[in-house]
This record gives structure tokens, C-alpha cells and sequence, in this order.
């Protein structure tokens, strides 16, 4: 994947907005953050920007991100799973597929929840960064300066995530499997009854 977007071994952040509806303000903090670093950032940049981004936007960010060269950019990915696996960190937004995928995969990341028309993502973030599995900032809260600083964060604390994580158990399939098994083994034994009486 690498080869295919052109990056070496230096450090990959990808950016993702999920479908990019209301990803654009992320994605100009970020750029703006990352303009803080100079000509010559310590990263290389990954943009996707969703395919449901309006098109006004999606021309002014492609037009913006074609004056980088340390920025690669596309609209869409088919399999987002695999771009992350190929980021060394992610800067996304939180819904739940997205966080779980980040945690499952072991990717150091900054989420920039949504909080209308719900604060669900925003609620999953501040509780994961409150126990320091991931860093957090509030949409309220973006700006180039702070971006600057929390992408510095993610290059040299992103290790300390991963340590935090351990104590976050990812064997939900496992576990409900268990629960569904005990669970039916009552229901087993009853209806062996039932059919051993009317036998």
C-alpha cells in the first residue's frame, strides 16, 4: 500500500472524516497545522475526504492539498480498513466502526468527534482520552496552533496509547458467543424434557 501512494519510511499520518459530510473543517485544521511544521514537516499526510463532501469544499481542500507535496489525497477508499493498517496514526472522526477498527488495528490516534446532531462520538472520545487510549479534541476547539501541537503529540506519545489499551478487552465476538451458549443451555435442557416426557 505504501508503494502504491508513494511513501517510504517515514511516518504516515492518514486523515479520515468517515463520509465527509462535515469533515471539512477537520480537514483545514489539520492542513493548517500542518503548515505550522514548514517546508519541511516530520510526516507524510494521507487525506480521504469522503465521498459525501459538497463539492464546493471538496474543489478548494483538492486545490489546497495539491500545493503540498508532502500531502497525498483522494476522495475515497474502498477499504478503509486497509488504509489505516498502513498509517502509522490516524486523525479521525468518532463513530463507532472507525474507533473500533483504530483500537482493533493498534494505530496511535486523534479523534475529532462529531457533536451534533448527537454527542455520541463526542461521549465514546472524552471517556476513551479520559483513560488515554486515544487523544481528543472538541470540534469547538480546532485551530491550526492546536492541531500543530496535538499532531507533535501524536508523533512522540502515540506509544503511550497502545499501553493504555491494554487494559481494554477487544474479544466482543468471544464474549457474546460465551453469553449466547450459556445462556441457551437452560432452553437445551427444557426442551429435552419436554421431549422426553411426551416420548
Amino acid at each position: 500500500m505504501r508503494k502504491r501512494i508513494g511513501v517510504g519510511d517515514e511516518p504516515l499520518v492518514l486523515v479520515q472524516t468517515g463520509g465527509g459530510a462535515d469533515g471539512a473543517a477537520t480537514i483545514d485544521a489539520y492542513l493548517d497545522g500542518l503548515e505550522m511544521f514548514g517546508e519541511a514537516p516530520p510526516l507524510r499526510s494521507w487525506i480521504i475526504c469522503g465521498p459525501e463532501l459538497n463539492a464546493v469544499d471538496r474543489v478548494r481542500l483538492r486545490n489546497r492539498m495539491a500545493q503540498m507535496s508532502h500531502v497525498i489525497h483522494q476522495d475515497f477508499a474502498e477499504d478503509m480498513n486497509a488504509c489505516m493498517n498502513t498509517a502509522d496514526a490516524v486523525v479521525s472522526m468518532g463513530g463507532y466502526n472507525s474507533v473500533c477498527e483504530i483500537l482493533s488495528l493498534g494505530k496511535p490516534a486523534l479523534i475529532v468527534p462529531r457533536v451534533l446532531p448527537v454527542e455520541e462520538q463526542w461521549v465514546r472520545a472524552d471517556r476513551m482520552a479520559r483513560r488515554g487510549m486515544v487523544d481528543c479534541l472538541h470540534p469547538d476547539d480546532l485551530d491550526g496552533p492546536t492541531m500543530h501541537q496535538r499532531l507533535q503529540d501524536l508523533l512522540l506519545f502515540g506509544k503511550a496509547q497502545m499501553m493504555a489499551r491494554q487494559s481494554l478487552s477487544l474479544d466482543g465476538l468471544e464474549f457474546l458467543t460465551r453469553r449466547v451458549l450459556r445462556g441457551a443451555a437452560p432452553m437445551r435442557q427444557a426442551c429435552g424434557a419436554v421431549l422426553a416426557a411426551q416420548a
